[in-house]
């Protein structure tokens, strides 16, 4: 420990004491400094590996605007696109951010133009069959075009920690003509595709991660609830209420570790569409299963994983290289009912974070 002290014009004395700080600290010092004035552009990237498309590959630009008075920054603006290899499918995203309209207010506008979003579909429920030999035909493979808007409006009721807010969103939804496959047009002609619903929804955040994106320590818990409408009534209302609570403890025992924990599901009523059907399978929930494995009208899962930060290196970026042990476990639910039981997964891993 150490103390700095800076004088002069006669002023009283600035002292600041400085203690030994984690990397995280240090690192939000030398790369996330206050500004009030200017602009900054950064890389955005876009990267990821799936057993449906191959390597999703793209990036591009982030554009912070600041301002007097305005933090941590005026505005972001962010536009980022990708292509999968070798199947040729891209993913586009566009998105704003206000984060100090006013004292307590923000407000955001996200953008999508996909064929990404969903790319599988078994069936509903726990049982819904898988046949490898169909499923090398490509039987379960939905080929779609997914174009959503939506913008919220957030006020904080505690600075950084606790936000509730609202929002309104527009989605197009098509499926391509695709002869022999579960799901097509044709298969979805009298359903009225393709799909357009329009929805409003509210939401609150409670949120102490010390980092949005990579913690390694804190909590996190979210709730939401949407109704949709098709604006042209070709199909009736549903609504959709979701929760998400996440929680990490991380320690230096030489290395650094985090034990991370998330529980997650959500609930939909009325006649949705397939497409918005609660799913399990993928990244974001059953990690060793294909995309959208499990459908139903209901849903929970949890995941825990033991992260483990072997070094930072700067490359281009500042960078994290470590290893994690991860299970996950989860079911859906149709009208109440969950034949079928648990579907669960472990496993490790390798690779680098930003």
């Amino acid at each position: 420990m150490f103390l700095i002290c800076l004088s002069g014009g006669g002023r009283q004395a600035l002292c600041q004491e400085k203690e030994d700080r984690d990397w995280r600290e240090v690192f939000r010092d030398e790369y996330e400094l206050p500004r009030d004035y200017g602009h900054d552009w950064k890389l955005a990237s876009m990267f990821a590996i799936t057993p449906e498309d191959g390597l999703l590959l793209g990036g591009g630009a982030i554009l912070y605007e600041y301002a007097f008075r305005r933090m941590p920054y005026n505005y972001r603006l962010e536009l980022a696109a990708g292509v999968t290899i070798p199947t040729g499918r891209f993913n586009v995203l566009a998105s704003s951010l206000w984060p100090s309209v006013t004292r307590t207010m923000q407000v955001g506008i996200l953008a999508r133009f996909s064929e990404l979003e969903v790319r599988n579909y078994y069936g509903p429920g726990n049982e819904a069959p898988r046949d490898a030999a169909l499923e090398e035909n490509d039987y379960y493979r939905v080929s779609t075009t997914d174009i959503a808007v939506e913008s919220t409006v957030a006020w904080w009721l505690r600075r950084d920690v606790l936000r509730v807010g609202g929002g309104l969103s527009y989605r197009y939804f098509d499926v391509r003509e695709k002869p022999e496959r579960l799901v097509s047009r044709d298969s979805l002609r009298a359903l009225g595709y393709p799909k357009v619903h329009v929805g409003g929804g509210v939401g609150m955040l409670w949120d102490t991660r010390d980092h949005p994106v990579h913690p390694h320590g804190g909590f996190m818990a979210l709730v939401s609830g949407w109704a949709y409408a098709d604006p042209f009534k070709a199909s009736a209302p549903f609504q959709r209420l979701s929760g998400d609570v996440r929680a990490y403890w991380g320690d230096t025992l030489g290395v650094d570790v985090c034990l991370a924990f998330r529980l997650a599901g959500e609930k939909l009523y009325g006649g949705f569409p397939f497409f918005e059907s609660a799913f399990l399978g993928g990244v974001s929930s059953l990690r060793g299963y294909a995309q959208q494995r499990y459908a139903g009208d209901a849903s929970a899962h949890a995941s825990v994983d033991l992260r483990v930060a072997f070094f930072r290196p700067k490359v281009i970026i500042p960078v994290e290289v470590g290893g994690i042990l991860l299970a996950d476990a989860g079911r859906v639910w149709l009208e109440g009912d969950s034949p079928g039981g648990l579907h669960t997964d472990a496993g490790e891993g390798s690779g680098s974070h930003r």
